[in-house]
């Protein structure tokens, strides 16, 4: 176990408990996950990652969000569907879709180094809709492997 924990820290790799439902289904509240800040340092990001980054509302606190729009691409909500560049966005782990009402017309252009995230449960998380982008140094880090969500198997949307 030892051995674990030392290899763990050496390639920089944490863990991150969900606090929030914004991840759901996929997440659960008092999930965890396991983080390398490895892999957001040295590899690019690609859509459909899990990030953990620097809370824009709070800066003591840190968020999990997914990637939706990647740097120089422009991400736009119409009629509540999501669009990349002027492609429709196929989501796979989205059980619940975007309304209107959470996913209003907008547009956002991102710039270099800047990432659109956006939690899987739209219902309720509080993302860059709200926020705006988050630039890279602002990332944490890449999730790596989920660790509980196997315990967790009746969750509500709620998280409960």
């Amino acid at each position: 176990m030892g051995l674990l924990v030392v290899a763990l820290f050496s390639l920089n790799i944490t863990t991150y408990t969900v606090t929030g439902a914004s991840m759901l289904p996929t997440l659960a509240v008092k999930d965890w996950v396991l983080v390398s800040a490895l892999r957001t340092r040295f590899n690019a990001l690609a859509r459909g990652d899990m990030l953990v980054f620097q809370s824009p509302i709070n800066p003591n606190e840190k968020m999990l969000k997914r990637v939706i729009g990647l740097p120089y691409e422009t991400v736009v909500f119409q009629n509540g569907e999501l669009y990349i560049d002027g492609e429709q966005l196929i989501e796979p782990y989205m059980t619940i879709a975007c309304t209107d009402i959470n996913c209003d017309n907008r547009i956002w252009q991102l710039a270099e180094n800047e990432y659109f995230l956006m939690g899987d449960n739209r219902e309720l998380s509080i993302d860059s809709r709200s926020f705006g982008a988050i630039s890279r140094e602002n990332i944490v880090g890449k999730v790596i492997f989920p660790l509980s969500t196997f315990s967790s198997d009746n969750r509500d949307k709620n998280g409960y």
